[in-house]
């Protein structure tokens, strides 16, 4: 994880080539502004959609979660996701049955 004093530094990182390196950092540094940004979301801001044609902050993060999933068994496990895993991932991956309506 990164240090505090290094949070905007996109740099290469030990035991990586230079790009895949700088790719980790940024892909650290996005994770963690993320996860502050959300951590003290309470519901409603968390179910808040800007317009009726949007998504809520929390589907958003909810469909990152989900791709973030497909690409870790797409990485580590070299295949696709499995029936199994797509009709628990698909509402995260589409997000069209997730919009609120009010």
């Amino acid at each position: 994880m990164m240090q505090n004093t290094d949070r905007y530094m996109i740099d290469e990182m030990e035991g990586y080539s230079p790009n895949i390196g700088r790719l980790l950092s940024m892909m650290e540094y996005t994770r963690m502004t993320t996860v502050e940004a959300a951590a003290n979301l309470s519901k409603e801001e968390l179910d808040y959609r800007i317009d009726d044609q949007g998504n809520s902050i929390g589907c958003l993060l909810y469909h990152m979660s989900c791709v973030e999933e497909v690409y870790q068994i797409i990485t580590f496990d070299g295949r696709g996701p499995n029936e199994k895993e797509m009709d628990r991932l698909h509402l995260g991956l589409t997000l069209v049955k997730m919009r609120i309506n009010r």
